[in-house]
């Protein structure tokens, strides 16, 4: 029926973006170069900031935001390098060098002031977004028929890996909680939060390895 042949065909291609591990590196290497905007940028940031360095609410949220456009600005320009090379992987290199170095940076220095931090934290949002670059490299490792299984793929493990990220740092806190709640919330340390930022430096150098151990397309579409 064409039901059970629509349900073979996705299977399929399900089957075949699988078998392909750039799919997976790919992903991967998104995943988790995405993560502090997933994770600082959408949840933690802000009572991290706070407790940490001492910055007011609203400082707090300005300088998580920076991440948000300091990605908004380079995922252009990133693709844009891309195309212009006619390389993926070595973009894709480079900016987890250089996402890791910041990350490092932010995690065991601890005297940032406000304006070190808005710059700290753009940088962050700037280097990561060479994580834009795996849709294509995604789709032109691909025979024509998978492309789009392919690419779902990689959105899939993007959307799961934030979703356990953001519960793994919490987790982390709460290794190193110290059982203080105020009005109905738990309360973390300077110590705790210190412990579970250590995530993201370790997360980078895995999307460092995953960069280096993909092939190069070469911005060509895989024949086939």
């Amino acid at each position: 029926t064409t039901t059970a042949h629509k349900k073979m065909s996705f299977f399929k291609a399900l089957g075949a973006a699988l078998a392909n591990i750039q799919n997976t590196l790919a992903g991967l290497y998104t995943c988790l170069l995405n993560l502090p905007i997933m994770v600082l940028d959408a949840v933690w940031g802000v009572t991290y900031l706070k407790t940490v360095h001492g910055l007011s609410g609203m400082q707090a949220s300005t300088v998580t935001s920076m991440i948000f456009f300091g990605s908004m600005i380079a995922c252009p320009l990133a693709g844009l390098l891309s195309d212009r090379m006619e390389r993926r992987r070595l973009p894709m290199i480079l900016g987890a060098v250089f996402s890791l170095l910041i990350v490092s940076m932010v995690v065991f220095i601890t005297s940032w002031n406000y304006l070190s931090l808005l710059i700290a934290f753009f940088l962050i949002g700037f280097f990561t977004s060479t994580q834009i670059i795996s849709y294509p490299f995604a789709a032109e490792s691909n025979s024509s028929a998978f492309t789009g299984t392919a690419v779902g793929l990689v959105s899939l493990i993007v959307i799961g890996g934030a979703a356990i990220a953001q519960i793994v740092f919490g987790e982390l806190l709460d290794l190193n909680w110290e059982g203080v709640i105020i009005e109905g919330q738990k309360i973390y340390s300077v110590a705790a939060y210190y412990h579970a930022m250590i995530m993201f430096p370790i997360v980078m150098g895995v999307g460092l390895l995953a960069s280096l151990c993909i092939k190069e397309t070469y911005c060509k579409k895989r024949s086939g």
